[in-house]
Formats: C-alpha cells, structure tokens, sequence
C-alpha cells in the first residue's frame, strides 16, 4: 500500500506541475481558482427581469412627464410676458 501512495503522489505531481506550466502565473507559477457561474432560476430570472423593465418604464415616464412640465412652463412664460415699465429718477 505504502508503494501505490508513494506512485499516486508522483502522479499527481506532475500532473499538477503540467497544469501550472500551461495555466498558472508566468512569474509564481501558481493556478488562479475560477470561481463557478452562478446558476439562476428561470423564476428568479423572469423576477429579475420584471423588475427591471418596470424601473425602466418608470424611468422614462418621469423623463416625459418633465418634458412635459417643462413645456408647460415654456407656454406659460411665453403666454404672460406683460411689458412693465422702469422709472428711474
């Protein structure tokens, strides 16, 4: 048993010196640990996206509705342009 541990442990060692010359950092010769993409759930993703397509939407209601206030101030302005008169004594 003592020989078989001894050959598993060459083994992995140069498989992991193989992994380390082909994938690891040029200068410390370590692996960067990849981390796993994170799975979601078709619920959680129909959620997600509902949520962002309602704050879009929001987003550009308030856009237009202060397009909108500005034009109305615009019209207003313009509507009530009086002419006054400066006295200077």
């Amino acid at each position: 048993m003592a020989k078989y541990n001894v050959v598993q442990k060459s083994k992995r060692e140069s498989s992991h010196d193989r992994k380390r010359r082909a994938h690891g950092d040029p200068n410390s010769g370590k692996l960067k640990h990849h981390n796993a993409p994170i799975a979601i759930s078709g619920k959680r993703k129909r959620k997600l996206l509902r949520r962002l397509n309602r704050d879009q939407k929001e987003a550009a209601m308030v856009k237009a509705l202060e397009n909108n206030m500005g034009d109305v101030d615009m019209v207003s302005a313009e509507g009530s342009v009086e002419p006054f008169m400066v006295i200077v004594t």
